[in-house]
């Protein structure tokens, strides 16, 4: 999950990562306000939601989550204290999550690369065309 991160489930806090795939150029926002939507669909939602940052149509989506859960849902930005902690601890985890996944997406990729050698089969270019065009967009990005 990008930079957003909620902490879902009444006293629980959460305990699986979630990696939604979203085109790049979305803000943060709007990913994430379509990824609590989709998240809260087939479970039961709380009556507080914490993010790390604020979602686009935040009172709209409350709404929404109230309506379906029959009770007052509200989502909070906490700024300071305990909440803020929480929020931090929670960003902290994500990014630990995310270093994880990238580093088995790596490991797996290698295994497989010398897999399809050893066997003499052909090796898909489709990963190294992906990290040639998301290169070459951040390259026109930081042209002048």
């Amino acid at each position: 999950m990008r930079r957003g991160v909620l902490l879902p489930h009444r006293a629980e806090l959460g305990n699986r990562a979630y990696f939604p795939k979203a085109d790049r150029s979305l803000p943060a926002e709007a990913v994430l306000a379509a990824f609590l939507s989709q998240f809260y669909d087939d479970k039961p939602c709380p009556r507080l939601i914490l993010l790390s940052h604020d979602v686009e149509d935040c009172r709209l989506l409350a709404e929404a989550l109230s309506i379906k859960s029959g009770f007052k849902v509200e989502i909070a930005v906490p700024r300071r204290g305990e909440k803020r902690d929480l929020v931090d601890h929670a960003a902290a985890n994500a990014r630990e999550a995310l270093g994880r996944k990238l580093a088995e997406t790596a490991s797996q990729q290698k295994l497989l690369a010398a897999l399809a050698r050893t066997f003499a089969l052909p090796v898909r270019r489709a990963a190294s065309r992906c990290t040639t065009t998301a290169t070459s967009r951040a390259r026109t990005r930081s042209a002048p």
